[in-house]
């Protein structure tokens, strides 16, 4: 298991302002295509924090899930990070996160495919319904359109999709992990 190059979680947590240092920086190489120069530390967090059982700031996972949301919007695709962000945000089961979570979901054709739709109705399908018909959030139509189409499921089954998509993206790293020290040794 690699060391990490990056403070331990709670450095990050105790000083928001240390925030920055993980914020999206949209860049272009030099054929043209667009990265982001700061998600290597960002990917490092949260894989750190999925594999920690918490707990851990909710405005933390926030600020974390908005720099996906903004270097998916530079780039195309979809990418591991967003997916952990977004589950963290859902993990806290804040109701005014949807508005959040729904952005992230329809920054592309990509990410309203890669993310789960359980981390919309993390708070339960009839409970997330009454408050976007209640709000005027960003996307409110489009939201309450995938809501009323979405199979009923109960918060047992939400809990168990949560617990099953973390074990997922720790069980990714460890493979990646597992791939990358292989490599190594048979350099």
């Amino acid at each position: 298991m690699g060391r990490p190059t990056v403070p331990d979680l709670t450095w990050w947590q105790a000083d928001p302002d240390s925030w920055e240092l993980l914020s999206f920086d949209g860049r272009y190489d030099k054929e043209g295509l667009p990265y982001d120069a700061g998600w290597g530390d960002r990917e490092e967090v949260l894989e750190m924090l999925v594999a920690s059982p918490g707990p851990y700031s909710a405005d933390f996972a926030r600020h974390l899930l908005r720099q996906e949301i903004l270097g998916h919007h530079h780039a195309w695709g979809y990418s591991d990070q967003i997916g952990m962000a977004a589950l963290l945000v859902a993990e806290q089961r804040r109701m005014e996160d949807i508005w959040l979570l729904w952005e992230a979901k329809s920054v592309s054709f990509d990410t309203y495919c890669g993310l789960p739709e359980v981390f919309l109705v993390a708070n339960g399908l009839a409970r997330t319904l009454e408050y976007v018909r209640a709000g005027d959030g960003p996307g409110r139509e489009g939201l309450l359109e995938f809501l009323g189409e979405m199979s009923p499921v109960s918060d047992e089954e939400i809990a168990e999709k949560l617990t099953r998509i973390r074990h997922y993206y720790g069980e990714l790293k460890a493979l990646r992990e597992e791939e990358t020290s292989e490599s190594v040794s048979v350099g």
